[in-house]
């Protein structure tokens, strides 16, 4: 952004990200900057002398889900007292700011939504090219994901599921792994529709560039996605296959819904730009500099 100079603070290799997060900020002190922003929740204990530290958090979870108890002690002896320590907190979404807010109990003038955006190749028109119905999954294989719903989900259409460590999936689905941002905007446009089974999401981005690319999307109401996908798609309860299913077959046999969803999820999306989320940052930035 116009007058603002980054330092770019390289990892350590073979560290985990949390380890190397709290070394880049030991790093960053030498350099004097007027601000630290650290782009994940870390575990992080500011010294005297420091300069402000923003600290954006995608999600709290752990803390507020069933999923990956293994991390709860983690989020809780290290995310949420350095959320109480740092200058000020970002999140993605309101319903994190929500929970930061509850959780760590800090008041809610401590905490910025700069929601994410989305942009080219995503919100460029295209033609689609695809020749039958198919269903994409976009994300991780995990319980957090859904995954385990998603197996349960009785939908009577070809699967595929696209992300990163997508594998191994059930037999008969086809697995795109790791795609590039081309490639995923192409899946977007080439499925009937797009599924988001998460049991719980930060902000859902997916949901919000399948939308820019046209596609109808089917999602839980886990989190964050409610507020990111509006009145633009179908929201069903997180954890049941069968409503998934049966919210995902109705719109397999609905050609009319499925083209007022395209419409709406497009006007919905060109709502969201990079631009915006830039602007909403420097907001922050500019309070401490």
């Amino acid at each position: 952004p116009p007058g603002v100079e980054l330092i770019h603070v390289p990892a350590p290799r073979f560290l985990p990200w949390h380890r190397w997060v709290r070394r880049a900020v030991l790093a960053a002190r030498e350099s004097r900057p007027r601000l630290v922003h650290i782009l994940t929740q870390a575990a992080v204990r500011p010294s005297a002398g420091d300069p402000p530290i923003v600290m954006t958090v995608h999600d709290l979870a752990p803390l507020v889900t069933g999923v990956d108890p293994w991390r709860r002690p983690w989020f809780r002896w290290a995310v949420l007292p350095t959320i109480r320590r740092v200058d000020h907190v970002v999140t993605d979404s309101n319903s994190v700011a929500r929970d930061v807010c509850s959780l760590a109990g800090i008041s809610a003038t401590r905490v910025s939504v700069v929601q994410p955006g989305v942009g080219p190749p995503f919100n460029v028109a295209c033609d689609r090219a695809s020749t039958g119905a198919h269903v994409l999954v976009v994300g991780g294989r995990s319980r957090r994901k859904g995954s385990d719903v998603l197996d349960r989900a009785s939908i009577r259409a070809p699967v595929v599921m696209a992300g990163h460590r997508v594998g191994p999936a059930r037999t008969g689905r086809r697995i795109v792994e790791s795609p590039s941002d081309h490639e995923l905007a192409r899946l977007y446009r080439d499925a009937t529709c797009v599924v988001i089974p998460s049991r719980h999401e930060g902000f859902g981005l997916p949901a919000l560039e399948a939308m820019a690319c046209g596609a109808p999307v089917v999602a839980t109401a886990g989190g964050a996605l409610p507020e990111t996908i509006g009145r633009a798609g179908v929201l069903v309860p997180p954890g049941d296959p069968d409503a998934l299913a049966d919210a995902v077959n109705c719109l397999l046999d609905d050609k009319e819904r499925r083209e007022m969803l395209r419409d709406r999820g497009r006007e919905w999306a060109a709502n969201w730009s990079w631009e915006r989320s830039v602007a909403s940052l420097c907001e922050v930035w500019g309070r401490y500099r």
